[in-house]
């Protein structure tokens, strides 16, 4: 009888086992890969939107097979009206990203699937560089945990739950984050980037511009690497390509939501609702009421706190925004390298009317826009040269948003709402607010008594002032403030032992030299500058000197030794752009002296950091 139970109790613990390890792996695959959301994935002459159910719709350029397996000859490569995409069996849509000439989709399985050219491997599959007209999976993706997606020109980033960084695809602008080993141009298979600016980081998002890409850690800040042409990173040399690399603190300290790169201009959305920018400004993208020929390596802020920016989109000349209530916003041209569809401010794309929809989603990438509204319908502006716009027409392209139609000419229109699980029937009657017992009592205005307060006990005792040993040489003591940046001052000057004399003559004045320098300032990109100034603690400022019996000895800085050109309080003594040093005397009458002894004074050093103009 023991035997059996024994075993009995064996089998409910293994099953007890078994049905937990069901449970987790069950869980963990629906913790793992979210809901889908409504989105538009705009690649090079074509567009892809994701409904609320995980279903792909795509119309435009499908000559790299990019439309799946709608792609045929009798077909052609220009489709002009939205054609459902087919997906394997059992999977949705979680996540869908395009580049220029390739797809890559994150499925409800946590799986990651590609498919278009794969000339460069910017699938992530090893095929000889077959194009691939089917949503294949990525194996050498599978049990990276990936939660994340985002494509650009022939280049694929994937980001895993633990905040790590996957890259594939071509390499040429050093745009997966690292360099290939044997000079290869580029890599089939998705490689962890390691990084020195990404060690002990979790990044928590990521996207692929052109030839960039950039990702957010949690705490907001930004790293950006690839291309740097048109100063889009904001480096210094706009002509080498950059490994990955935070965006300094000079440029901005405020944390960063969302970061938007097309190949002209890069947009940064800060949590305090203004957005940021650099590069071009040819078409008036940053917004700013200016446009400019020269990019800027500047970090250029546009106040856009009033429209309560939710969601930001690049592409070359133009930055679209998406407010909290729905409304888009566009700056720079609608339609690429087109002067009359373009504007230097942030304005509507619609009319504010009952009739004008609200937006969901958002996206501008390549010579297209597009937005998704609040009833499902899709609208498209910009190029449509391979019938981006979906309007049943190839050609003319337009400022104003289309909406996307179907082949039958009615319009498009998908699901924006997962349909919500019919509740079970309940027998028991709802109480109402009446029947509801209420257990809190209403507030009074009197407020409750403030705990008292510990008594303030004044330091009555005063600090003296310890004697000057007579043989210790006389000093200049610096008082110098806390340094954000790597300034060095030196603590003290030492200006030799001073003697009282009647020569009047020039040689009666004594120099001695202290160095101001700065380093660790190579993230300046010439764009701001540390000035050092220095004033005197006497309250008339005057820089001088005072024996043990008060006698005062006035005295000079100069920032060249040999021109008597004395710098006042409260004046610049050194300016730094970059590392280096600054060297200073004080220059000291001793014919003005009173009486021989020993002489000290204070100085205050203060240095500020200051944006400089291009």
């Amino acid at each position: 009888m023991r035997h059996h139970v024994k075993r009995a109790l064996c089998l409910l613990v293994s099953l007890s086992i078994l049905l937990t390890l069901v449970s987790i792996l069950t869980l963990s695959t629906t913790a793992v890969i979210g809901s889908p959301e409504p989105m538009i994935a705009i690649g090079n002459q074509f567009v892809i939107v994701q409904d609320a159910n995980g279903k792909l719709w795509g119309w435009g350029d499908n000559t790299n097979g990019v439309l799946g397996t709608a792609y045929s000859p009798q077909t052609g490569t220009a489709i002009t009206s939205p054609i459902q995409l087919d997906l394997p069996s059992n999977v949705t849509s979680v996540y869908v990203s395009a580049g220029h000439d390739h797809v890559l989709m994150l499925a409800s399985d946590g799986c990651v699937y590609a498919w278009g050219n794969n000339e460069y491997g910017q699938l992530g599959i090893d095929n000889g560089g077959a194009m691939l007209t089917t949503p294949t999976l990525v194996s050498a993706l599978q049990n990276k945990d990936i939660v994340a997606v985002a494509t650009g020109t022939r280049f694929s980033l994937a980001l895993s739950r633990n905040g790590q960084i996957y890259s594939f695809g071509i390499n040429n602008h050093l745009q997966l984050g690292y360099a290939l080993e044997n000079g290869a141009d580029y890599s089939t298979t998705p490689k962890l980037i390691a990084a020195p600016a990404l060690e002990n980081v979790v990044i928590t998002k990521i996207h692929a511009g052109v030839s960039s890409a950039s990702a957010i850690d949690e705490g907001g800040k930004v790293y950006l690497w690839g291309a740097t042409e048109n100063y889009i990173l904001g480096t210094n040399d706009q002509n080498i390509d950059a490994e990955p690399f935070a965006l300094p603190e000079t440029k901005t300290t405020t944390p960063i939501l969302d970061v938007a790169l097309s190949s002209t201009h890069s947009a940064f959305l800060l949590n305090d609702g203004t957005v940021g920018f650099m590069g071009l400004n040819t078409y008036g993208q940053y917004g700013n009421k200016a446009t400019e020929n020269t990019p800027s390596k500047r970090f250029r802020i546009t106040d856009t706190s009033a429209l309560h920016v939710s969601d930001i989109a690049a592409s070359d000349g133009q930055t679209v925004l998406l407010s909290s209530d729905g409304t888009v916003y566009t700056a720079g041209a609608r339609i690429a390298n087109d002067e009359t569809s373009a504007s230097n401010t942030f304005i509507p794309l619609f009319t504010k009317s009952e009739q004008s929809p609200v937006a969901i989603a958002i996206a501008t990438k390549y010579q297209n826009g597009a937005m998704i509204a609040r009833d499902g319908s899709v609208w498209v502006w910009g190029n449509n040269s391979y019938g981006q716009l979906a309007n049943g027409f190839i050609g003319e392209g337009s400022a104003s948003p289309v909406q996307v139609c179907e082949q039958s000419g009615s319009r498009f229109k998908m699901d924006v709402e997962q349909p919500k699980p019919e509740e079970p029937p309940t027998t028991e009657e709802t109480p109402t607010t009446e029947e509801l017992p209420t257990t809190e009592k209403t507030p009074t205005t009197e407020e409750p008594p403030k705990p008292e307060e510990p008594p303030i006990i004044e330091d009555t005792t005063t600090e003296e002032t310890p004697d000057v040993p007579q043989d210790t040489p006389p000093e200049i003591t610096t008082s110098v403030l806390a340094p954000t940046y790597a300034i060095e001052i030196p603590a003290t000057v030492n200006v030799g032992e001073l003697r009282k004399t009647e020569d009047t003559n020039s040689n009666t004045s004594s120099f001695t030299k202290f160095t101001v320098s700065v380093k660790d300032i190579a993230d300046f990109y010439g764009e701001k500058e540390i000035r050092v100034s220095v004033s005197s603690k006497n309250a008339d400022g005057i820089f001088c000197l005072q024996d043990q019996n008060g006698n005062i000895l006035p005295f000079d800085i100069l920032t060249v030794m040999d021109v008597q050109t004395a710098i006042h309080s409260g004046d610049l003594l050194a300016s730094f752009r970059e590392n280096g040093t600054t060297d200073a005397w004080i220059c000291i009458d001793q014919s003005k002296m009173i009486e021989s002894g020993i002489y000290q004074g204070i100085l205050v050093f203060s240095f500020t950091l200051v944006d400089l103009n291009e």
